[in-house]
Order: C-alpha cells, then sequence, then structure tokens
C-alpha cells in the first residue's frame, strides 16, 4: 500500500529557490522555473524542485530524529553511513525513509515538483558577501537575487511504506521545516491536505495531533 497527500508551500515574507544557472542578462541567482510551449507560446512556470524540498525534509530530519526516539546515523558519506549503520546494528530511521547513496533499498518517501499555484510576483533583489574572516563586505560581493511574494507552491508526497514510525518521522521534518530556513535562507510555512489515508494509519497514535497541527498554516497572518 502507498499512501499519498498533499504538501503546500508559502514563503515568509521574500524567498529564493534559486538555480544554478545564470539568465542572460538576468539576475545572478535565478528563480527556479520550466518552459514549456502552449498554443504556440512559451510559458514560464516557476515551481520548486522535489530533489530540494526532500533534502531539506532530510536535513530537517537529522536535526530531530534524537529527540523523539528516532535513530539518525548523522552521515553524508557512503563509507561513513555504511559504519555507522553497521555500529547501530542496521539502517538508521532517517535513511530508511529519505534513502542513501549505493542502498539496495529504494527510497520510501518520494516528493514531486511543488508548482506555483496562480500567478506569481517577482522582484530582484541586491545582496552582498560578507567575508568570514574579516566580517567586511568582501571584494565583488554585490550579487542581485530573484526572489518571490505572496504566493504558493503544492506538489505532493508518498510513502511506499505505510509504517507509523516513519508517517511520524515524516510529520516531525515538515513540522521542523517550518522553523528553519530553506532554499537561499528563505522561510517557508507547510502544509499538509490529507484525504483521509494518512488519518485512517495513525488516528489511534499521538502522530494524529502533529497531523491535525500541519493541516492549517502555523503563519496563517503573514506573507
Amino acid at each position: 500500500m502507498e499512501l499519498k497527500f498533499k504538501v503546500k508551500v508559502k514563503p515568509i515574507g521574500m524567498a529564493t529557490f534559486g538555480s544554478v544557472y545564470a539568465l542572460p542578462l538576468g539576475p545572478d541567482v535565478s528563480f527556479t522555473r520550466k518552459f514549456t510551449i502552449q498554443a504556440g507560446k512559451r510559458i514560464t512556470k516557476y515551481y520548486i524542485p522535489g530533489s530540494s524540498f526532500k533534502g531539506a525534509l532530510r536535513s530537517s530530519a537529522s536535526r530531530i530524529a534524537d529527540l523523539f526516539g528516532f535513530k539518525c546515523c548523522g552521515e553524508i558519506d557512503i563509507e561513513r553511513i555504511e559504519k555507522a549503520h553497521e555500529r547501530m546494528g542496521g539502517v538508521c530511521d532517517v535513511c530508511r525513509l529519505f534513502g542513501y547513496p549505493k542502498s539496495n533499498a529504494p527510497s520510501v518517501l518520494k516528493v514531486s515538483d511543488l508548482e506555483l499555484q496562480g500567478d506569481v510576483n517577482v522582484e530582484t533583489v541586491a545582496g552582498i558577501r560578507i567575508d568570514d574572516s574579516s566580517g567586511k563586505v568582501a571584494t565583488g560581493a554585490l550579487f542581485t537575487s530573484e526572489k518571490v511574494y505572496g504566493v504558493e507552491f503544492a506538489g505532493e508526497i508518498s510513502l511506499s511504506d505505510v509504517d507509523v514510525n516513519l508517517i511520524g518521522l515524516t510529520l516531525l521534518s515538515l513540522a521542523e521545516l517550518r522553523l528553519d530556513r530553506f532554499g537561499r535562507r528563505s522561510m517557508v510555512d507547510v502544509m499538509i491536505e490529507d484525504d483521509g489515508q494518512l488519518e485512517s494509519v495513525i488516528k489511534n497514535t499521538d502522530w494524529i495531533i502533529l497531523l491535525n497541527e500541519l493541516k492549517r498554516w502555523l503563519y496563517d497572518e503573514v506573507l
């Protein structure tokens, strides 16, 4: 059985989920986008890559796993991951959920791209880089980035393993992301839309409380 639910992301203030490729004659950091052809016209679609969102969730899970009794190897290098798992006596909960390099087991959690809902508000904002050693503005450090505001993105999360504990770790990761930074140090709110699949599995557990909290925006009055 596979569980699926909708996830929405709303930037708090202005936010950048930037591409590594600068646009010709555009800002140094451009927002990720897709180009499609509709009725002979080129259409630009802004989006948050599912891989980026999944990576942010993994980081969130790694930060809070130990606090809630989950196992986390805390490693990113494959050799160190495998050694940590050997010491633990098995694959840690975070790697079970999100997968890890060279693993024979596929990732339990999958995330689609999060597509922009409605029209987009975009501004190009100037910024500076600070030299860590001197604490002063670095030479040639002025740059521009493309930021969006007052918008929502929506996508889908699927779980291939109906394990209550892994569902709980997923919910904790989503809740933790509300309190951290994502993308180019952008703050976001996160909300779940569940058609009953999640609730039917965890309704008799403590995770139902967290699920109900995630069904509404945390920063409802902030754009």
